[in-house]
């Protein structure tokens, strides 16, 4: 059996989108199972610790901590290793016969500046430089691949994100606010949203997403200073909320400076 290896420790955080492509991507995977098993291949996740059996008992957990990654690297042997995106935990592994690498954005060109974009670019050409083979979710992310590092060339390929399927929860109904849903940092740029509806006293924003960093909180503060009031921020939400949420608002609004 060929062994195939996957980082999939970014399920830690189902708050932001590599823990729900981490997630969806395990889950997927392991429904076709029997093909793969089929064809000669064999699944191993490397999980956060205490996320082990999170993927059923088909495939073999491997807990990993953020110290605990570096004996793995030394210490897990594989046909295949997938690190699914450029952020992960373990990165590569030195015993592993290929190695593939999903890149999902370069956004430190566009949010860091002078020597912080060097350092992320040197960070994220280490890794292209141990991969075989890199895929990437955009026709976009695949340029700024091409333009940052001219002097790699790699077997690659763009395959998109699928797209879950939230219509289980909740039948569509007609909703009467605008709504919002991101991690709530500066690039996803939802303070515009909450300048904006001092325009429009006959809407009402909702706004979900981690209110606990400092961007979040001030953009709080930013609403309630709002003569119109029509801003409310309902923090995280689960798959149920957010297909209520997606089903009932009449506008969703993302106006991502990424």
């Amino acid at each position: 059996m060929k062994r195939v290896i996957l980082d999939l420790c970014a399920i830690e955080n189902m708050k932001v989108g590599l823990g729900e492509f981490s997630m969806q991507l395990g889950r997927s995977l392991v429904n076709r199972l029997p093909m793969l098993n089929a064809r000669g291949i064999e699944l191993e996740y490397i999980v956060p610790k205490g996320f082990a059996g999170v993927f059923g008992e088909s495939v073999r957990h491997i807990e990993c901590s953020r110290l605990g990654r570096f004996t793995l690297r030394m210490k897990l042997k594989c046909d295949l290793f997938h690190s699914v995106h450029q952020y992960g935990r373990v990165k590569f592994l030195f015993r592993a016969k290929k190695t593939l690498l999903t890149i999902h954005d370069l956004n430190f060109l566009y949010e860091k500046s002078g020597a912080k974009v060097e350092k992320y670019r040197k960070k994220i050409g280490q890794q292209i430089k141990r991969a075989d083979a890199l895929t990437f979710i955009s026709n976009f992310t695949k340029g700024d691949v091409d333009r940052t590092y001219p002097e790699f060339k790699r077997y690659s390929e763009v395959i998109y994100n699928g797209v879950s399927d939230l219509t289980c929860y909740v039948a569509p109904q007609e909703g009467r606010y605008l709504l919002h849903l991101s991690s709530l940092m500066p690039k996803k740029n939802p303070e515009l949203l909450v300048r904006m509806m001092e325009w429009l006293p006959d809407y009402k924003l909702l706004i979900a997403g981690n209110l606990n960093g400092n961007y979040a909180k001030n953009m709080v503060q930013l609403a309630e200073n709002l003569p119109t009031k029509n801003v409310e921020f309902i923090g995280p939400v689960d798959d149920k909320q957010k297909a209520e949420l997606y089903a009932s608002c009449q506008v969703f609004l993302f106006p991502s400076l990424c």
